[in-house]
């Protein structure tokens, strides 16, 4: 479906972060990726700090027993089951052996007790933190930022020591494009450093133009994760597994139980 991006064309691609440039998941030859990462995002433990103390650490934290009741998840069968992976102490998360998925089901289904809800949306989660429902949770840096600097809520991101997920966005080419020198411009286009802020700032989203932090104030870096990009390198890249179908079938018996 997609035609190879040549990086020669990419007038900006020297910009990018080197380690949005050597994605595995990219790669599609010498020169060329079939994306251009534009923006990424960190996706880990949420929790509210006046009423959890010491902070989590890790992905285990989703199933400690003290804050039963207070738990929340995503009802997302890809998320879900690589956390578990995580929290089993599996270094791949989304390349689980049938063995590491049923384990991985299992786990989901020892925490089920433990929870308060899943959620369905970023919205969702973040009136359950406002409420004092959840305590803890999975949870994006974005929407730790706003219910903290917005609404005054103490809620607080954590990256778990086992790793955070990670989302990494871009564009690609279809194949047959009529016109590949204007794609190139397109993609090139996304990367200029001005509509590279607008994300940082309007939607605080981690992007891929390094030059972008020379339009950012301290604290803007700060707020996405831009002054530990370490972070996202050692993260989790998400991806569909080749055996999707299993993990939904699995999924679907863990909401079951």
């Amino acid at each position: 479906m997609l035609e190879p991006v040549d990086t020669a064309k990419i007038e900006r691609w020297d910009d990018i972060f080197p380690f949005f440039q050597d994605l595995p998941e990219i790669q599609a030859g010498e020169g060329q990726v079939w994306m251009v990462p534009v923006d990424a995002g960190l996706e880990g433990v949420m929790y509210r700090t006046d009423k959890i103390d010491p902070p989590p650490t890790s992905w285990n934290d989703l199933w400690n027993e003290e804050y039963a009741g207070h738990i929340a998840m995503e009802d997302y069968a890809r998320n879900a089951i690589a956390i578990a992976a995580l929290a089993l102490g599996y270094e791949d998360p989304f390349n689980l052996t049938p063995e590491q998925l049923e384990a991985a089901k299992q786990k989901l289904i020892e925490q089920k007790p433990l929870l308060l809800t899943y959620f369905d949306s970023d919205s969702e989660i973040r009136e359950l933190f406002k409420s004092g429902d959840v305590w803890i949770s999975f949870g994006w840096t974005a929407d730790a930022n706003i219910l903290s600097d917005e609404e005054g809520i103490p809620v607080e991101y954590v990256s778990p020591d086992e790793g955070a997920l990670s989302w990494i966005c871009g564009y690609s080419i279809l194949k047959g494009t009529k016109m590949p020198n204007a794609a190139h411009a397109l993609l090139n286009h996304y990367l200029d450093p001005e509509l590279q802020y607008i994300e940082a700032t309007d939607f605080e989203y981690f992007v891929a133009n390094q030059k972008t932090l020379d339009l950012l104030t301290e604290e803007e870096i700060a707020a996405v994760g831009l002054d530990k990009p370490e972070e996202l390198q050692n993260a989790h890249a998400e991806v569909t597994p080749l055996n999707y179908d299993e993990w939904l079938q699995a999924w679907e018996e863990v909401l079951a139980q």
